[in-house]
């Protein structure tokens, strides 16, 4: 008997769930409660949207201000490297220490090419004139006595109390061989003594002492011989010399 009866509630349910599943696929209408139930799982989503979209937008803030910080900071690190960096400070010029003449008048002794007395005078600060009168024994056979006059022109040098000069003038001589020689260059010179003249060039360097009347120079003279003394005529560089004057 109850093998029967189950027999019987196994074909009503499967009538039962064949007649529910011919009523869907007809399109009839959904009960409320099967509404209710599928339209909560699809809030779900809607609520997961919002958030992602909420959340999503501080995000492209923070990149935009991230992007804007580096061009702020770029822009001040440069306007202040340029208001920092120092100006190039202004060349100055060297000046001149010796523009003006060291002393009025001088006068010394110079030696080299002979034993010389000298005396020299500016009349301009960078103009002068010098008289050397120079005498020379040439070994035992004659003696020479030679007066230059120059005119020399001083420049500045960038070392207090020391300037250069150059200049020229003439020059002009009496050699005299002594009396034991008479007759042997008798024949050369045909006389025992010859008068001489010519010019002569001077360029050399000149220091004047700080707080003493004191001044040293050296000089080179070459000259020209028009007519012949010890030497023949024509060029000459034996004459110059390293001198040594008081000034005042």
């Amino acid at each position: 008997m109850k093998t029967i009866l189950t027999i019987c509630g196994l074909s009503l349910f499967c009538s039962l769930a064949t007649v529910a599943q011919l009523r869907t696929s007809t399109g009839k209408p959904v009960p409320k409660k099967a509404m209710k139930a599928t339209a909560k799982p699809a809030a779900a989503p809607k609520k997961k949207t919002a958030t992602t979209t909420t959340t999503a937008t501080p995000v492209v803030e923070k990149k935009e201000t991230a992007s804007a910080a580096p061009a702020t900071t770029t822009t001040t690190t440069t306007t202040s490297a340029a208001e920092s960096k120092p100006s190039p400070a202004p060349v100055k010029a060297v000046k001149p220490v010796n523009t003006k003449a060291l002393y009025s008048t001088a006068v010394g002794l110079k030696a080299m090419w002979g034993f010389a007395v000298t005396g020299k005078h500016f009349f301009k600060d960078h103009h002068a004139g010098e008289a050397i009168l120079k005498f020379r024994g040439y070994h035992a056979i004659g003696n020479d006595i030679n007066l230059t006059l120059l005119y020399e022109y001083h420049g500045d040098i960038p070392v207090e109390g020391l300037r250069w000069y150059a200049g020229g003038g003439p020059m002009v001589g009496r050699f005299k061989i002594k009396n034991r020689y008479v007759d042997e260059w008798d024949g050369y010179y045909g006389k025992a003594s010859t008068t001489y003249f010519g010019v002569s060039a001077v360029a050399g360097a000149e220091y004047k002492f700080k707080g003493i009347p004191l001044a040293v120079s050296a000089d080179w003279q070459p000259a020209f011989q028009f007519t012949s003394g010890y030497y023949d005529n024509g060029f000459t560089a034996e004459y110059g010399g390293v001198g040594v004057k008081y000034t005042f």
